[in-house]
């Protein structure tokens, strides 16, 4: 790994602290542990937050990787980073107009946990960048966990669908937490999504 891009996973670590409270604060509101309203005023403030972060990010982005390819694919990284926290930021903004007295279901329960899993992985595996040689098995190995978290989410997502539409539930339920269910599917999938381009970035050399 060359000095520049030493200096681009180190401002890329500090940018995924941002995704892993955005998960937390995710999580934190959907169970309850959070008024929604508070919640999606701290993940308003953590994307201004993360703005000059993600600005220095993509400054290093294009002085670290000088080839259309490997800049690209770094892109790809930090947008579906950034998608974290504004899908985050989004479904609570959701959550504040439908959740009144509605009970979640337990599906919603699940994809945010698998969420906040996946970010923490993330997290974990950016971290490692700081010694790739020494901690390379490690990588794939929660580079695996974050995939089998989003199969898991896909299981989820489609048996709460069924429930939502051939369960006893009114239409309109079904309709508010399908929009919700959806954009929690979104999310993780960004999460899953940054895992082969951080892995071709990786073995470029």
């Amino acid at each position: 790994m060359t000095g520049k891009e030493e200096k681009f996973f180190g401002v890329l670590r500090e940018y995924t602290g941002y995704c892993e409270k955005a998960g937390a604060l995710l999580d934190s509101v959907v169970s309850g542990e959070t008024d929604p309203e508070e919640g999606y005023e701290s993940l308003r403030l953590l994307k201004r937050q993360s703005r000059d972060v993600q600005g220095r990010l993509i400054e290093r982005l294009y002085k670290a990787y000088r080839e259309p390819a490997y800049a690209n694919e770094a892109r790809s990284m930090v947008v579906r980073m950034d998608g974290i926290i504004n899908g985050a930021k989004d479904i609570v903004n959701t959550l504040i107009v439908y959740h009144k007295e509605e009970t979640c279901p337990e599906g919603i329960h699940v994809m945010t946990k698998l969420i906040r899993c996946a970010v923490s992985e993330m997290v974990k595996i950016i971290g490692y960048t700081d010694d790739v040689e020494a901690n390379l098995m490690k990588m794939d190995a929660r580079c695996q966990r974050i995939y089998n978290m989003e199969e898991r989410g896909d299981n989820t997502y489609r048996t709460t669908l069924q429930n939502l539409f051939y369960g006893d539930h009114d239409p309109m339920y079904a309709i508010r937490w399908r929009e919700i269910l959806g954009d929690l599917e979104k999310v993780l999938d960004s999460c899953a999504g940054m895992i082969p381009r951080f892995q071709r970035i990786m073995v470029k050399d």
